[in-house]
């Protein structure tokens, strides 16, 4: 009997641990730094999340933009996962692009076998890059990728194509 009334007690608690998560969350969106939500080349839902000093600190030798990460979410994760983070990075002046891998988040293409290879989830990583690259409010000669545990190899795999790139971060799963 014990071990249910806690069972049973314990489903109220979570919900209302999910609806204070939720309604934080909501703060953030509203308060937090510019974002733009997009559609990157192949479909991939994506957001980007500027610092709010770019225009104000654009000098002569930084007229295209402030320096930008891709970052990369794990498996069964999406891009509101890497929200935080994202918004982190922003505060700190960086540009940020989020996006969903195919098979997650809003994400509607098959997740493919093969993730590291060049084929698949390389393909997102690419066009989330190349976004970047095209983009008048970024300096493109400062794109960094990072990415949390399969968006770790993605961004690893990724970066080894890429010679190009400013930098590369991985965190481990």
């Amino acid at each position: 009997k014990h071990v249910t009334g806690v069972q049973t007690c314990a489903l109220p608690i979570s919900l209302a641990a999910n609806l204070l998560c939720m309604l934080w969350l909501a703060r953030l969106e509203a308060a937090g730094p510019q974002h733009i939500d997009l559609m990157l080349d192949g479909g991939a839902p994506a957001t980007l999340y500027l610092p709010a000093s770019a225009d104000a600190d654009r000098g002569a030798e930084d007229v295209g933009g402030p320096p930008a990460v891709v970052l990369a979410h794990g498996f069964a994760s999406d891009r509101a996962g890497t929200s935080l983070l994202a918004r982190a990075l922003t505060q700190a002046g960086y540009a940020v692009l989020t996006f969903d891998f195919r098979g997650h988040g809003a994400n509607r293409n098959a997740f493919a076998r093969g993730w590291g290879s060049k084929g698949s989830l390389h393909a997102d990583m690419r066009s989330a890059v190349d976004f970047l690259r095209s983009s008048r409010d970024i300096d493109g000669s400062r794109i960094s990728v990072m990415g949390h545990s399969m968006g770790a190899g993605v961004a690893l795999a990724y970066a080894g194509s890429d010679p190009a790139l400013h930098a590369a971060v991985m965190i481990p799963g």
